[in-house]
């Protein structure tokens, strides 16, 4: 072979002149390995496989393969180890087929170490390959690995010609750090302590090399294998890429919770990073929905962290995330983390962190009428806020007292401490404590058969509700208004404030607010002799995910639901919750 690039490439068309020749070239490194290959006279074809993408243009097809489906994959190890044994048991291939995570070069391997060991089941691969530590040790027989084959595209990042290409190789080390199921080009920047548009430049080198996956606009994600790769490659300054990704986090979080409802107390502490740039309300409340599984997942992954700086910040997220879960109904979420943020906070010795958890927990505990447990965190709360001397927390734990009782439906016992609530608020000053007592007030009085005194308190706190421009306490104000004209048998007057309620508290994504005025809406026309409107209402609290699970508003669902059924005059139920 000539030793001249031109030479050589002379010698190569010569060869293929007046031929037709299919030329496959396997695993190509990049474009310019192969581009003197390209010039192939007429009539002859090349096949290029490559980890890269690459985009030339000449007459070229390109084809990008995705990751095996569920059923490609199962096919494929059933050729491999025999289609008895894999389809022997569905639910253990599947299992097979996820932890391969969909890489040929896996399924290969897996489908090679069943061939070998006939006595071996699916399940006993499957088990073996579910512990995260040893899975890709596992994916190994004979000269193929997993392992090898993402370390050769990574070597080749690291030994690249160009900054993208090394960046790319650092940043992917760093990705291994983060254990949450899709990043941004911003918590990447924040994680490698470079600008955004840096790190979106070495995501989508990333991309290119196959190492990462775009799972949406300016989102993207490890697989499984490639996570697991990726988190044995520990980089320098591990510990300060970590912190700097959860302070971002935190940061966005509790200015999201801000923006969101500026009226609600945000018991996340500062955090000193740049966060997400956020400038209405709609745009808060929809980061924070798109960024919801992130954002838990990260704070888990701290919280259980031995590093003390990083189990704070992990609290920290915990505690800005609180409003979020609490519209958006996510209370095992919300119990799990501040049960974690409580073991933190007690490590530490740090009261004022238990106490804002003992009140976090008590609030799912609640919202799953488990009030018994909820009061005694409570009380908790109470007891380290007198220790405290911390006025505030003690108003707002006696007011959370008072709402617990409410959700038990134990009324009577909620009152003392909706008074003692509204009394503390008022000495100092605190015009959101005012707010909530008084709707606190309504219901208990709402619940022991006096609506005519809890329409006195809740116009009282409709009025300072709309000064204060309180739009979340406005919308739950007018759904207890509703409710109490609705008690009062006067359905025309609970109509403007339930459907104002509805557009209000829908607004804000309060979602179990949103059933209990369209379950009052339903009543209000039923009661007002429009049984068709009525069952619009409530149809469409049926479709929203009926009462969320929960007991008190599953089972006035189901009876509002039977009573427009009765006044329509329809005999056999419709699907209820």
């Amino acid at each position: 072979m000539p030793a001249d690039l031109d030479e050589a490439a002379a010698a190569w068309r010569s060869r293929l002149h007046d031929r037709r020749v299919l030329v496959v070239l396997d695993d190509a490194a990049d474009l310019a390995q192969i581009r003197p290959l390209l010039s192939a006279s007429l009539g002859n074809t090349l096949l290029v496989t490559s980890r890269e993408t690459m985009s030339w243009g000449e007459d070229a097809v390109q084809l990008e393969l995705a990751r095996m489906s569920p059923a490609e994959s199962a096919t494929m190890l059933a050729n491999l180890a025999g289609a008895g044994r894999i389809s022997a048991d569905a639910g253990e291939t599947a299992r097979l087929v996820r932890l391969c995570d969909g890489l040929p070069l896996a399924l290969r391997i897996a489908g090679a170490r069943l061939a070998g060991r006939p006595g071996w089941s699916v399940s006993a691969l499957a088990a073996r390959l579910s512990d995260e530590r040893t899975r890709l040790h596992e994916l190994a027989a004979g000269d193929l690995a997993v392992r090898s084959s993402l370390a050769g595209s990574h070597t080749a990042l690291e030994r690249g010609s160009r900054p993208v290409d090394r960046l790319a190789a650092r940043m992917l080390a760093l990705l291994g750090l983060l254990h949450v199921p899709e990043m941004t080009a911003e918590v990447a920047g924040a994680l490698a302590g470079i600008e955004p548009g840096q790190a979106e430049s070495a995501l989508e080198r990333l991309v290119d090399a196959h190492l990462l996956d775009r799972a949406g606009p300016g989102r993207y994600q490890l697989h499984d294998l490639v996570r697991l790769f990726a988190g044995g490659l520990r980089p320098d300054d591990s510990r300060g890429a970590l912190i700097r990704a959860l302070s971002y986090y935190a940061a966005s979080t509790r200015l999201a919770s801000h923006v969101s409802d500026p009226h609600r107390t945000q018991l996340a502490a500062p955090v000193d990073a740049v966060p997400h740039e956020i400038g209405t309300a709609e745009e808060a409340r929809a980061w924070l929905h798109e960024e919801e599984a992130v954002l838990t997942a990260a704070a888990m992954q701290a919280l259980n962290s031995p590093d003390d700086t990083i189990a704070r910040l992990g609290v920290n997220l915990t505690f800005g995330l609180l409003w979020h879960q609490q519209l958006a109904y996510r209370m095992a979420e919300m119990k799990e983390l501040n049960t974690l943020a409580l073991r933190v906070s007690e490590r530490l010795g740090d009261a004022a962190g238990a106490l804002v958890a003992h009140g976090h927990i008590a609030n799912a505990l609640r919202m799953t009428q488990n009030t018994d447990e909820a009061v005694a965190h409570l009380r908790s709360e109470l007891e380290l806020a007198r220790r405290l001397g911390d006025a505030f927390a003690q108003m707002r734990a006696v007011g959370n007292l008072a709402n617990t009782f409410i959700s038990g439906e134990r009324y009577e016992e909620a009152l003392p401490w909706a008074e003692r609530q509204l009394a503390l608020a008022r000495n100092i000053g605190a015009s959101v404590g005012v707010r909530f007592a008084l709707l606190m007030m309504g219901y208990s009085h709402l619940g022991t058969g006096r609506p005519e005194k809890a329409r006195e308190a809740l116009y009282e706190a409709l009025a300072d509700a709309e000064e204060a421009g309180d739009s979340v306490y406005e919308g739950q104000i007018r759904l207890a208004l509703g409710e109490a004209h609705l008690d009062l048998e006067d359905p025309k007057q609970a109509l403007p404030h339930l459907l104002r309620a509805l557009e209000l508290l829908s607004a804000s994504g309060y979602r179990i607010g949103k059933v209990r005025c369209l379950i009052g809406l339903s009543r209000a026309y039923r009661m007002l002799k429009d049984p068709d409107r009525a069952l619009v209402y409530v149809e469409e609290a049926v479709a929203g995910g009926g009462g969320l699970g929960h007991a008190r508003w599953e089972r006035r669902l189901r009876e509002e639901r039977a009573a427009v059924d009765a006044a329509r005059g329809v005999t056999q139920a419709g699907p209820c919750p």
